[in-house]
C-alpha cells in the first residue's frame, strides 16, 4: 500500500469526510470516484470540497434596475438568473399554454364534428336499411300480372 493511499470502508469514508453514506454515494458518481475500498488524499480532498456549505444561500444586488440572484448548490457550483430572464421564460410559458389551449379547442370541435358525422352516417345507415327492407317486401309479395287481374279470381 502507498504511502498516499487510505484503505476505508464506505462508512468509515464517510465519517472522515463528515456526510452521510447516502450523499457519499452521490457525490462520488458525481465526481467519477470509484468506491474500492482504497482512496488517495485527493479521493478525500475531492470528496470534502463543497460539503462544509452545504446550504443552499441566497445574495440579492440590484444594479441598473436588474435583480440578480446567486445561489450556491450542492455542487458549491453558482449560477445567476436575472429576473428578466425569468420573466421571459414565464411569458414563454404562458404562450406555449395558451396555444396548448387553442389546440385543445380545435380538437374538441374536430371530435364534436366527427360525433356529428357519425350519428348522421347511422341515420342514414337505419333509413337505408328500412327501405331496402321495404323495397325487399315489396319485391317477395306476389304479383299479379295484367290477365291474371282481369281474368282471375276475386277476392
Amino acid at each position: 500500500m502507498k504511502k498516499d493511499t487510505f484503505k476505508l470502508t464506505t462508512t468509515e469514508l464517510a465519517n472522515e469526510v463528515g456526510i452521510s453514506r447516502s450523499y457519499l454515494y452521490k457525490k462520488a458518481k458525481k465526481i467519477g470516484l470509484e468506491l474500492n475500498g482504497r482512496y488517495t488524499k485527493e479521493d478525500l480532498k475531492s470528496l470534502k470540497t463543497g460539503t462544509g456549505s452545504r446550504k443552499k444561500s441566497v445574495s440579492k444586488s440590484v444594479s441598473s434596475n436588474e435583480k440578480r440572484h446567486t445561489k450556491e448548490t450542492l455542487k458549491g457550483d453558482t449560477f445567476s438568473i436575472t429576473e428578466k430572464d425569468l420573466r421571459n421564460q414565464i411569458s414563454d410559458l404562458q404562450k406555449q399554454i395558451a396555444t396548448q389551449n387553442e389546440q385543445l379547442k380545435i380538437k374538441d370541435e374536430q371530435i364534436k364534428m366527427a360525433n356529428q358525422l357519425a350519428d348522421q352516417s347511422q341515420k342514414l345507415q337505419a333509413s337505408l336499411q328500412s327501405k331496402i327492407v321495404k323495397k325487399q317486401k315489396l319485391l317477395t309479395t306476389h304479383k299479379k300480372n295484367f290477365w291474371s287481374r282481369m281474368f282471375g279470381k276475386q277476392k
